[in-house]
């Protein structure tokens, strides 16, 4: 079986994460494009998951060139039941390739063809933040940031929740609005995770508005102008002893959120905040506007399932690759298990669940308007149902709705490599072909230009990104191989939180500061 025949290597990379874990820092050695991959002594093996479900794996190979066809090389291909054949020469076709993995000792090469990448990677370098809880280290996709000179905006996160190629998703998330029209705007996008990163649009959509309007994203994705917003005069919470004790919390997007720690028997438990506003005229149409972002109990849940996958994680990323009908809903059983931001309004002596907010990333908070319908006059009242501990919430508010919005659809005009290794014009004309991906590594950075409309006096800017990632397997979290861990989490995800829960519990406190801490990037010149 391939799983006994890559014990022993295995197995030094572990003891050498032993020996040596408590100095060593992330070394990143990020090849450029085309260069060879790792050479046998560091890295051992490559794999290669077929669509048909047979496994090559090459102990020695080539990396074609870019438009090459085949991957050529020598090695070992194993049954879908796993039966070895003999070792032999390998020419296979890029097409018939679901999924390449590789093992080495410190970093993932780079692989990048179109439509064509990745491995997940066994490093055994550690941030020195994350020796004490590996489970916080600092994941994203892609983060954009905006520039004033040398300070940087976290302003959004693309694509949180496309953890593989075939759960690629688009992302449509606010932007800070420029000073005045006819304006260059440029984002500086970073991958600062172990995570490969493959990124197949970013557009600005501009939607115009009139003066003393605003512009919100509904949770349906259409645009609708609407009215300032209307701060709560009442917030009650589960468990706070102040009948009024979260309302300073979330009537501005100041960073000061609403949190409340995780349950320690079932981290699927719901809490309600209860919120009240003031009279509205009878008929208008009236939404609920939320800004929030995912606390780490999602991050951590992401982490600690492929570190019960162990060395099945890449057999797993390449079922999913290949289609297998029932995975990828059971893929997603504890983020539904652990549940969106659900919104219910008080409708006479009931309360009617009307909708949800459902932003998937830890980094960036994102506001969307959540539709109430039309207003049967007197205070409105709403409750927000989630887990507790699973969302950090920022601003809650009620907006008046207006008329539907089209925006103006903004592509890049240029693309300037930070730290990436892919040239300027290579970059932009992979970001305007859809059928390309733009891939990132560890500690690349790219700055993306648009030219704003001069003829618009007055925009509302929204970034829409579309791509997937994968992350790397982190040398740290070996050991924790747990087969029968993992099947719950496939089988039955709310047993499964109810199994996790002491365990996050007992790193929570901690976890944020240590997540912050431990992001990986390069100085800018």
């Amino acid at each position: 079986m391939v799983r006994e025949s890559l014990k022993l290597p295995l197995l030094v990379l572990v003891m050498g994460f032993v020996a040596g874990c408590g100095v060593r820092q992330w070394e990143p050695e990020l090849l450029a494009e085309g260069d060879p991959p790792p050479a046998p002594g560091s890295a051992p093996y490559l794999k290669a998951h077929l669509h048909s479900g047979e496994l090559e794996v090459f102990s020695r190979w080539e990396v074609p060139a870019e438009g090459g066809a085949t991957l050529d090389g020598y090695g070992v291909r194993y049954a879908v039941d796993r039966t070895p054949g003999s070792p032999r020469d390998i020419s296979l076709p890029l097409d018939s390739i679901a999924l390449l993995e590789a093992n080495r000792r410190r970093t993932v090469s780079r692989f990048a063809m179109s439509g064509l990448s990745v491995w997940t990677v066994l490093s055994t370098g550690v941030v020195v933040m994350c020796t004490a809880d590996p489970k916080a280290c600092f994941g994203s996709c892609p983060t954009f940031y905006l520039e004033d000179g040398a300070s940087e905006e976290l302003v959004a996160e693309g694509f949180s929740s496309s953890i593989a190629r075939v759960l690629e998703e688009r992302d449509v998330d606010m932007l800070p609005v420029p000073a005045g029209p006819g304006r260059d705007y440029s984002l500086l996008m970073r991958n600062e995770a172990p995570e490969t990163h493959a990124v197949r649009w970013l557009r600005l959509l501009a939607v115009p508005r009139t003066s003393g309007r605003s512009v919100y994203l509904t949770t349906q994705g259409g645009f609708r102008e609407g009215s300032p917003v209307l701060e709560p005069t009442v917030c009650r919470a589960d468990g706070m002893a102040d009948t009024n004790g979260c309302t300073s919390m979330v009537r501005a997007p100041d960073g000061f959120e609403y949190f409340s720690s995780s349950d320690s028997l079932d981290l699927a438990t719901r809490e309600l905040v209860e919120l009240e506003f003031p009279n509205l005229p009878v008929g208008e149409e009236v939404g609920i506007l939320i800004r929030g972002r995912a606390s780490l109990l999602s991050t951590f849940l992401f982490y600690q399932s492929i570190a019960y996958l162990g060395e099945d994680a890449g057999e797993w990323l390449a079922a999913l690759e290949r289609g297998d009908p029932g995975l990828a809903s059971r893929v997603m059983g504890l983020p539904r298990a652990l549940g969106t931001v659900d919104v219910l309004m008080k409708r006479g002596e009931e309360w009617e669940e009307v909708g949800s907010f459902g932003e998937a990333g830890p980094i960036a908070s994102d506001e969307q308007v959540v539709g109430l319908g039309t207003h049967p006059g007197g205070p409105v009242r709403v409750r927000l149902r989630m887990a507790k501990g699973a969302w950090r919430i920022d601003r809650v508010g009620l907006v008046q709705l207006g008329e539907t919005l089209e925006p103006l659809v903004l592509h890049p005009t240029g693309v300037e490599p930070v730290s990436g290794d892919t040239p300027d014009e290579v970059a932009l004309s992979r970001l305007l072909d859809p059928n390309r991906h733009l891939v990132t590594q560890r500690g690349d950075a790219y700055r993306i230009h648009f030219r704003l409309p001069a003829n618009e006096p007055d925009l509302a800017l929204f970034l829409d990104s579309r791509g997937y990632y994968y992350e790397w397997m982190r040398g740290e979290w070996a050991g924790e191989e747990n087969p029968a861990m993992a099947a719950l989490i496939f089988s039955d995800p709310e047993a499964a939180l109810r199994r996790m829960a002491p365990t996050f519990k007992a790193r929570e406190a901690g976890m944020e500061e240590t997540f912050w801490s431990s992001r990986f990037r390069r100085r800018i010149p």
